[in-house]
């Protein structure tokens, strides 16, 4: 499009996208376009679209007859559309406060890539609106998770030479804050790899166990089904441990199923902290006492990624925990942490398989370049250690008590609503059924049959400008999930749970109004700042 082309810009209130969806709204406009009477009074056009909204602006170009376009725009269902003319359209429509546009063109046009750019394709027989909201969007998902001010900033740091002392410096000060943060015992080290929790996953299991050999998994949620899966896929055998998804893995199964493995073929066990996927945490220290009064020799791995920094927790009873950044760390993805026992670092010396970028003996050499199998992620590095620092700063304890606190107020809310205050309640409950099973790092709700979590997280994100986790695996049909974990007060977690509060009312899902205020309740009696009039 021409910088100096003469242009108009229409905002679309409302639209109905035909059932064939797709591509379906760009092919509309262009056939009407591209007609061949020319009646519809415009050669050119540009759809743009706000990422992560149903909203679109139509800027045409190279209009023709004003009388038939307008017409048009009428015929079509944008009589309660924005009309005015721009110049240039596309810097205008682009530089609206706050917003990133996604683009398709006709005439046709390469695709543009790089610059946040998509093409717009709306959802099926939905109603397009526009959408733009002021003010920060609220993020509760259990992870990626809100990221403190001072993160940000290090996150933003020029790239330094890694191999100089004052990098390696750096890292070497992480490592050690971190073995503090995972309890390190003495003779263990902690890894950190650029990747994903998934690949932490994976370092542990390759590190500790060779193709062939047997791992114990308690099927508890999502998130211990994808682990064995890779288990599997690595060449492991596993013997799957049945459990109730809603309730905790239960230490006496895990026990039982040790002690019956008499000619100890069982190389491991694969343990989940807390289980994201269901809001429900294990008694991790009661498993670790269960594999060691069974006097079994596996290794016992701990995952790990949604508990540190949020649930009390030591690496000491455990071979080696698995944790990521983007959760009870406050940092951005990309960092899969784990903490290796002095077992599982004598193992991984002793391992026969083939291992390349995740091998543990290679990246405990000095050089900065080998203990992160390549080059360094810098900037990850820089917001690792201001992460570290608020943490620490705030005390160990004090972090786990706050995310205690915040979570019995979620629980309060959820709680509420579930009723049978007035009557209303027995629209939603608590995935999880024990309450001292619930995590202190995410809440999952379960709504009632016929009622849709998909459509709560649409409202909260496009009329509330909340997010909040969806339903996974055979729990995706009937569960949302609400995360309180990271960098989070009180203040942010009331203002979500007004905004579920009123989605719920909106989606007519019955409850007992008066959860927000339950909360509120619970965060004021808990307040450890006295009544005025009252001395400390």
């Amino acid at each position: 499009m021409a910088d100096n082309a003469a242009v108009t810009t229409i905002k679309i209130n409302a639209i109905t996208v035909p059932e064939d969806s797709g591509d379906e709204l760009a092919q509309r406009f262009a056939a009407r376009a591209g007609s061949v009477d020319g009646q519809d009074g415009f050669e050119g056009f540009e759809l743009l679209r706000p990422t992560d909204s149903r909203s679109v602006w139509l800027v045409v170009t190279r209009w023709r007859d004003e009388a038939a376009f307008q017409a048009w725009t009428v015929s079509n269902s944008f009589a309660q559309g924005h009309r005015g003319a721009t110049a240039p359209a596309a810097t205008a429509a682009r530089s609206a406060p706050g917003l990133s546009f996604g683009a398709t063109r006709w005439p046709a046009a390469p695709p543009v890539d790089g610059d946040g750019v998509e093409s717009v394709r709306p959802r099926r027989s939905a109603l397009l609106r526009w959408t733009a909201m002021s003010g920060w969007q609220f993020i509760q998902n259990p992870g990626p998770t809100n990221m403190p001010e001072e993160v940000l900033a290090a996150l933003g740091r020029r790239a330094v030479e890694f191999g100089a002392a004052p990098f390696t410096e750096l890292v070497a000060g992480c490592l050690a804050d971190l073995g503090r943060v995972f309890d390190v015992a003495e003779g263990g080290e902690v890894f950190v790899h650029t990747a994903s929790g998934h690949g932490g996953w994976e370092a542990a299991l390759v590190n500790l166990f060779e193709p062939g050999q047997r791992v114990l998994v308690p099927d508890c949620g999502r998130f211990s089904l994808t682990w064995g899966n890779m288990a599997q896929d690595l060449g492991l055998e596993v013997q799957w441990l049945a459990s109730d998804w809603r309730r905790a893995v239960s230490p006496e199964a895990v026990h039982d199923a040790l002690a019956a493995d008499g000619a100890r073929t069982l190389a491991g066990v694969l343990l989940i902290h807390t289980e994201t996927s269901t809001g429900v945490t294990n008694d991790a220290p009661a498993l670790a006492e269960a594999v060691q009064a069974s006097g079994h020799p596996a290794l016992v791995v701990l995952d790990a990624v949604a508990s540190l920094g949020t649930t009390t927790l030591s690496s000491r009873a455990f071979d080696a925990v698995v944790a990521a950044s983007q959760k009870g760390l406050m940092l951005a993805p990309g960092l899969a942490l784990v903490a290796a026992g002095p077992r599982a670092v004598e193992r991984a010396e002793t391992i026969r398989s083939r291992r390349s970028y995740w091998a543990w003996p290679e990246r405990n050499e000095a050089d900065i370049y080998r203990q992160f199998c390549g080059t360094p992620p810098v900037q990850l590095v820089f917001a690792l250690r201001a992460g570290l620092d608020l943490l620490l700063a705030e005390g160990l304890e004090q972090v786990i008590a706050r995310h205690h606190r915040l979570a019995d107020g979620v629980r309060a809310a959820v709680a509420h609503w579930c009723g049978p205050h007035d009557g209303r309640g027995g629209g939603l409950d608590f995935y999880a059924t024990n309450p001292q099973e619930r995590a202190d790092a995410v809440t999952c709700v379960r709504l009632a049959q016929g009622h849709d979590p998909r459509e709560v997280r649409r409202r909260l994100r496009e009329e509330w400008n909340v997010t909040v986790g969806g339903g996974l695996d055979r729990l995706a049909e009937d569960t949302f999930r609400i995360g309180h974990l990271g960098s989070l007060n009180e203040t942010m977690v009331l203002g979500v749970l007004a905004a579920v509060e009123g989605v719920l009312s909106q989606c007519q899902i019955p409850h007992a109004a008066g959860g927000v205020n339950a909360a509120l309740s619970h965060f004021v009696q808990t307040s450890t700042s006295p009544p005025i009039g009252v001395s400390s």
